[in-house]
């Protein structure tokens, strides 16, 4: 019987050492592929936009013709260029931005449609224009909002969204890529965090389950936990040094992403931490029953 008793920890500890490994491996890719998704969610658009100065950010594409067409735009609107921009780095014109940038980058993955409605359109031009009244010096009175609202008609609006919809990544590449295009869509937009946090849980519940253990499963996964936030540091640490100077677009991503590696990896550690509190206290409870 002893050998039998041995021999069956012996299997369970192989399988949860095995287990630990796929589940090591699954956290790391949940968390990439969490942070990833934050990156170009609604939020973390809208974030990455408040961390920059939008007028400074469109000049250093070194396009003259960006920056001609940024004045006379503000000459269009009696607007000086410091006033177009506390315009443009308003935070609330950067979320009405982050959330159109999200829904295009949304459709652009995919055949769906952009569906701006009235209403969102009318919240967007009454923003705009009290940003606008805010700093200029000649102020848009409320029949002159109402003719600006009135003057978008069903056919501007389908206009705008036809437009908006004709990105699409799909499209662009050759047959060969698309169902690269498609993996990057299900990853980013669709469900797979949710199959593999499903999937992670399952894992963790087979090692306490080949443990037989109130306790004896921690280990394992706080070895996981820990291996992680190891790694996220590192990878935060050396994506800091990565030199993106002539690519300023993926810089301000890299920031976002970077910050929430870090914070990421702090969250693993804490649970680390946890997890080697709650096997030494449920060790003492146990030894003090006994």
């Amino acid at each position: 019987m002893n050998y039998i008793k041995k021999f069956l920890n012996g299997l369970g500890v192989f399988s949860s050492i095995i287990l630990a490994i796929i589940l090591t491996v699954l956290i790391f890719v949940y968390a990439i592929v969490m942070n990833l998704k934050y990156v170009v969610s609604e939020s973390g658009l809208t974030s990455t936009l408040k961390r920059i100065d939008t007028v400074e950010f469109i000049k250093s594409f070194d396009d003259e013709a960006i920056e001609e067409d940024l004045n006379k735009l503000a000459t269009e609107i009696n607007l000086t260029e410091d006033q177009l921009k506390q315009i443009l780095n308003s935070n609330k014109i950067k979320e009405l931005f982050g959330s159109f940038i999200n829904k295009i980058l949304i459709s652009s993955f995919d055949d769906s449609k952009i569906d701006l409605t009235k209403d969102k359109i009318e919240n967007f031009l009454n923003i705009a224009i009290d940003e606008y009244n805010k700093v200029s010096n000649t102020k848009i009175s409320e029949t002159e909002r109402q003719k600006i609202i009135n003057s978008i008609d069903d056919e501007t609006i389908t206009n705008i969204n036809e437009e908006l919809s004709s990105i699409n990544f799909q499209e662009a590449v050759e047959p060969e890529y698309v169902k690269y295009i498609k993996l990057v869509e299900n990853t980013l937009f669709g469900n797979y965090t949710l199959i593999i946090l499903a999937v992670i849980i399952v894992i963790i519940g087979l090692i306490a389950l080949f443990r037989f253990s109130l306790y004896k499963w921690m280990p394992y996964v706080k070895t996981s936990t820990i291996i992680n936030g190891c790694l996220m540091l590192i990878i935060g640490i050396l994506l800091l040094f990565i030199p993106l100077e002539d690519m300023e677009m993926f810089l301000l991503f890299k920031n976002v992403f970077v910050i929430n590696i870090f914070i990421t990896s702090l969250i693993l550690f804490i649970i680390s931490i946890i997890l080697h509190i709650a096997k030494k206290q449920i060790i003492k409870n146990i030894d003090n029953k006994m």
